[in-house]
């Protein structure tokens, strides 16, 4: 599951950006309200986000689309 979640592409989130301060100990978060407001709002009117870790240690922010399987 890991692999899909990988092949997927990502969507970066709009307006949000993130760095590491103090040696790492803080995640230190800017938002452009305009920009974020740009960001699709899931069904439950929320707009979830991860906070990723590129290969050269950069810290990313994507939306987090995942729903769970319909049965």
């Amino acid at each position: 599951m890991a692999e899909q979640e990988n092949s997927k592409k990502q969507e970066f989130a709009k307006g949000v950006f993130v760095k590491e301060v103090a040696g790492g100990k803080i995640i230190n978060l800017s938002i452009n309200v305009e920009q974020f407001c740009e960001n699709e709002i899931n069904e439950g009117g929320y707009i979830n986000i991860d906070l990723k870790k590129s290969k050269s240690g950069k810290l990313f922010a994507v939306i987090n689309d995942w729903k769970p399987d319909k049965k």
